[in-house]
């Protein structure tokens, strides 16, 4: 009967498996942004708010996009992507919506409703 003699592990293919997990990580960790698209948060006016003072202050924060407008007028952020911006409300209803797109054509819309009172 001959021995049996037990294999040193493969070390060659655990260092090629770990460095190949750190990749795939890496690089999904990075594509995130693409993955995700463009985000927008609108701080102010909220949502069903009734107002009553012109003019209406619009702010908000967008990551990832490269082009933001509002209600189809471009407007720009700052370099932490905050935006600000004045217009004059309507007598009434109104409907804001912010829209931004990154580079690779993903848009996100972001729609705000308030009531303008005279």
């Amino acid at each position: 009967m001959i021995p049996r003699i037990k294999e040193a592990p493969n070390i060659r293919k655990r260092i090629i498996f770990f460095a190949s997990a750190v990749i795939i990580i890496y690089a999904v960790w990075n594509g995130r942004n693409l993955i995700l698209g463009p985000r927008i948060a609108i701080l102010s006016p909220e949502d069903g708010i009734a107002l009553d003072s012109k003019p209406v202050v619009v702010s908000g924060i967008v990551k990832n996009g490269s082009f933001i407008s509002l209600n189809g007028r471009q407007i720009f952020t700052d370099q932490t992507g905050l935006f600000r911006e004045e217009i004059l409300p309507l007598p009434g209803y109104n409907i804001l919506e912010a829209t931004a797109e990154d580079r690779f054509g993903k848009k996100t819309v972001k729609t705000i409703r308030f009531y303008y009172n005279n």
